[in-house]
């Protein structure tokens, strides 16, 4: 069985995040190279989404709030039905 490794969201840094930031940018440019389909004109908006989700997390993390319950909340919302 494998483990399930915990990401201590509280933890991350502000550059951290900036990382995570920057792969989502990867992924909208990648997208944008794409020919037009469904997965293009789905993705695009949501890596933009995720992106505008993470740069507000830095802006949370810069003044010291906790993060781990709007991520998780987060996560939950893009694995549901509502957002497929």
């Amino acid at each position: 069985m494998a483990m399930r490794s915990t990401i201590r969201w509280n933890d991350l840094t502000v550059d951290d995040i900036a990382e995570i930031i920057a792969h989502f940018a990867q992924m909208e440019a990648e997208y944008r190279t794409m020919p037009d389909t469904i997965l293009t004109r789905r993705g695009i908006p949501r890596v933009q989404a995720r992106q505008a989700f993470w740069s507000e997390m830095a802006l949370c993390v810069a003044r010291g709030e906790r993060i781990d319950t709007r991520v998780r909340e987060q996560i939950a919302y893009c694995r549901s039905a509502e957002y497929c």
